[in-house]
């Protein structure tokens, strides 16, 4: 299996030892991955997380609060155009529309957590920003203020039928052309997520997906 970026992550909780060669030969099942290959991606110790492990980006203005935002987006980000037009830029990094997604996609968020089918596996009352951020301009106005850019490369590949050109991995992230390889990366979605809830929620997906498959071809 080769991994990329926070594919890492995904990748390693997806191949636990069950799934290894080693253990299933062992055990008398056919089958098991036999490496995982990590292409400039993370590799962390059990119980820790990107942020645990490398702390916050000095490009990043941390409040108190734990709200932040990014520093000198023109320097950090557009240092290589003309002062003029990376100080344009600057002012466009959060776009009116990216505001109204990312409104939309907080409520979402929220609304998972407040409604009657989770109500008995929440603990406690919202803690951040706490249920007195409610309306749309208050909500509107802390991601204005806590939110931060994250630039990578994402959804250059396509996932698809065998019979589509473009398509590289067909739909259980099997690589074309190479018996039994999968790939972890964010080349291969549609469209890259506005909601930092909502990404989790999919690489999650990806991760339960790929041992339900894996296990299904190996029965």
């Amino acid at each position: 299996m080769i991994m990329h970026s926070y594919g890492g992550l995904v990748g390693t909780e997806a191949v636990t030892r069950d799934l290894s060669f080693k253990h299933r030969k062992s055990n008398n099942l056919p089958g098991g991955v036999l490496h995982l290959f990590y292409f400039a991606a993370f590799i962390l110790t059990e119980g820790q997380s990107v942020l645990s492990t490398f702390d916050e980006s000095p490009n990043n203005f941390v409040k108190p609060n734990g709200q932040f935002s990014i520093k000198n987006g023109a320097e950090i980000l557009y240092h290589d155009l003309p002062p003029n037009e990376a100080e344009y830029w600057e002012s466009r990094m959060i776009d009116p529309r990216g505001q109204e997604v990312a409104l939309a996609a907080f409520k979402r968020a929220r609304d998972v957590f407040t409604n009657n089918a989770t109500r008995s596996i929440v603990l406690g009352n919202e803690v951040f920003p706490g249920l007195n951020v409610s309306t749309d301009e208050e909500i509107r106005r802390l991601i204005l203020d806590s939110a931060a850019a994250s630039y990578h490369a994402s959804c250059t590949c396509t996932m698809g039928l065998s019979s589509n050109p473009l398509a590289v991995l067909d739909s259980e992230a099997r690589l074309y052309g190479i018996e039994s390889l999968r790939v972890v990366d964010q080349y291969y979605h549609q469209y890259q997520s506005k909601s930092i809830p909502w990404e989790c929620r999919t690489w999650q997906g990806a991760k339960n997906r790929l041992r339900k498959n894996y296990l299904r071809e190996r029965a």
